[in-house]
């Protein structure tokens, strides 16, 4: 064996296993990603406080399927992760409202 058949063999031994390594990492990293990575703070028709709840816009006076009250106030929980996207997702869910990336009417979060 000559001298650049084996430095040609080094070289492909190390860079796929560099490549492994590489490709090992990223997959790792993205199963500790949520999706969506943003999430609007309140649901569709409903406009954010400076307080940090969410108030009912209340758009169309004459709307008759809308549970809530002209001026209803939510208050979703401060942080983002798992947990709290589940607990938007059953009252979402429960007063049917469309919350993009949380509830779209028929599927939502994962374990909602």
């Amino acid at each position: 064996m000559s001298f650049n058949r084996t430095v040609l063999t080094v070289a492909t031994v190390v860079f796929i296993v560099m490549l492994t390594v590489t490709a090992l990492m990223i997959k790792q990293s993205y199963g500790k990603k949520m999706y969506p990575p943003e999430i609007p703070k309140c649901p569709g028709q409903w406009e954010p406080q400076d307080n940090g709840s969410c108030k009912w816009k209340d758009e169309n006076p004459n709307k008759s399927d809308s549970s809530f009250s002209s001026g209803a106030i939510y208050e979703p929980p401060i942080l983002d992760n798992l947990l709290t996207r589940k607990e938007k997702c059953k009252w979402a869910k429960e007063n049917n409202v469309n919350w993009e990336g949380i509830w779209d009417g028929v599927k939502g979060v994962k374990g909602c």
